[in-house]
Protein backbone atom coordinates (compact mmCIF):
# COMPACT_ATOMS: atom_id res chain seq x y z
CA UNK A 1 0.00 0.00 0.00
CA UNK A 2 1.33 3.11 -0.66
CA UNK A 3 1.24 6.06 1.78
CA UNK A 4 -1.95 8.08 0.75
CA UNK A 5 -3.64 4.82 1.18
CA UNK A 6 -2.26 4.06 4.60
CA UNK A 7 -3.09 7.39 5.76
CA UNK A 8 -7.03 7.28 4.28
CA UNK A 9 -7.46 3.47 6.17
CA UNK A 10 -6.15 5.34 9.73
CA UNK A 11 -8.30 8.33 8.82
CA UNK A 12 -11.12 6.09 8.41
CA UNK A 13 -10.51 4.17 11.52
CA UNK A 14 -9.95 6.51 14.06
CA UNK A 15 -13.42 8.05 12.12
CA UNK A 16 -15.50 5.14 12.84
CA UNK A 17 -14.24 5.13 16.60
CA UNK A 18 -15.02 8.98 16.97
CA UNK A 19 -18.36 8.25 15.72
CA UNK A 20 -19.04 5.24 17.61
CA UNK A 21 -17.58 6.42 20.95
CA UNK A 22 -20.08 8.50 22.45
CA UNK A 23 -22.73 5.41 21.82
CA UNK A 24 -19.94 3.04 23.52
CA UNK A 25 -20.66 2.24 27.15
CA UNK A 26 -17.15 1.30 27.70
CA UNK A 27 -17.17 2.15 31.49
CA UNK A 28 -14.77 3.81 34.42
CA UNK A 29 -13.78 7.64 33.11
CA UNK A 30 -10.29 8.07 32.29
CA UNK A 31 -9.08 9.43 35.66
CA UNK A 32 -10.73 6.40 37.21
CA UNK A 33 -8.93 3.92 35.00
CA UNK A 34 -5.96 1.54 35.85
CA UNK A 35 -3.01 2.02 34.70
CA UNK A 36 -2.60 -0.18 31.31
CA UNK A 37 -6.04 1.64 30.57
CA UNK A 38 -4.97 4.92 30.80
CA UNK A 39 -2.03 4.33 28.58
CA UNK A 40 -4.15 2.55 26.08
CA UNK A 41 -6.33 5.54 25.67
CA UNK A 42 -3.69 7.89 26.10
CA UNK A 43 -1.99 6.32 23.39
CA UNK A 44 -5.36 6.83 21.04
CA UNK A 45 -6.26 10.09 22.17
CA UNK A 46 -2.65 11.36 20.83
CA UNK A 47 -3.18 9.44 17.67
CA UNK A 48 -6.29 10.86 16.91
CA UNK A 49 -4.78 13.94 17.98
CA UNK A 50 -2.64 13.80 15.32
CA UNK A 51 -5.13 13.76 12.77
CA UNK A 52 -7.72 15.75 14.66
CA UNK A 53 -5.48 18.91 15.39
CA UNK A 54 -4.15 20.09 11.99
CA UNK A 55 -8.21 20.04 10.85
CA UNK A 56 -9.05 21.75 13.76
CA UNK A 57 -6.48 24.70 12.90
CA UNK A 58 -6.83 25.00 9.50
CA UNK A 59 -10.91 25.34 10.39
CA UNK A 60 -9.81 27.58 13.00
CA UNK A 61 -7.59 29.38 10.62
CA UNK A 62 -10.00 29.66 7.85
CA UNK A 63 -12.85 31.09 10.24
CA UNK A 64 -10.50 33.85 11.65
CA UNK A 65 -9.70 34.42 7.70
CA UNK A 66 -13.53 34.35 6.62
CA UNK A 67 -14.23 36.47 9.69
CA UNK A 68 -11.47 39.11 8.76
CA UNK A 69 -13.28 39.20 5.19
CA UNK A 70 -16.20 40.16 6.64
CA UNK A 71 -15.10 43.09 8.34
CA UNK A 72 -13.13 44.47 5.51
CA UNK A 73 -15.97 43.96 3.25
CA UNK A 74 -18.23 45.64 5.40
CA UNK A 75 -16.01 48.21 6.50
CA UNK A 76 -16.31 47.61 10.24
CA UNK A 77 -20.33 47.46 10.34
CA UNK A 78 -20.75 43.87 10.86
CA UNK A 79 -17.95 43.44 13.98
CA UNK A 80 -20.68 40.73 15.50
CA UNK A 81 -21.21 38.46 12.91
CA UNK A 82 -17.51 38.32 11.99
CA UNK A 83 -16.79 37.88 15.58
CA UNK A 84 -19.42 34.98 15.54
CA UNK A 85 -17.88 33.67 13.08
CA UNK A 86 -14.24 33.73 14.62
CA UNK A 87 -15.85 32.68 17.66
CA UNK A 88 -17.56 29.19 16.47
CA UNK A 89 -13.94 28.64 14.53
CA UNK A 90 -11.13 28.97 17.38
CA UNK A 91 -13.29 27.64 20.46
CA UNK A 92 -14.23 23.79 20.73
CA UNK A 93 -11.95 21.17 21.05
CA UNK A 94 -8.36 21.43 19.85
CA UNK A 95 -7.13 18.23 21.22
CA UNK A 96 -9.02 14.59 21.54
CA UNK A 97 -9.73 13.58 25.19
CA UNK A 98 -9.32 10.02 25.91
CA UNK A 99 -12.64 10.12 27.90
CA UNK A 100 -14.22 10.70 24.17
CA UNK A 101 -13.37 7.15 23.57
CA UNK A 102 -14.83 6.01 26.73
CA UNK A 103 -18.24 7.87 26.10
CA UNK A 104 -17.73 10.17 28.88
CA UNK A 105 -16.76 13.04 27.11
CA UNK A 106 -17.98 14.90 23.41
CA UNK A 107 -15.72 16.11 21.27
CA UNK A 108 -16.61 19.51 19.74
CA UNK A 109 -14.94 20.77 16.78
CA UNK A 110 -16.90 23.94 16.34
CA UNK A 111 -17.29 26.09 19.63
CA UNK A 112 -20.73 26.53 20.95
Amino acid sequence: MDMKRKLLVVAIVFGLALAAAPSANAGTRFEDSSTGRQVILGTGSGLASLLYSPAKFCYAAGATITGGLVLAFTAGASQDTAGTIVRQGVLGDWWVHPDVFTGHRALHFVGR
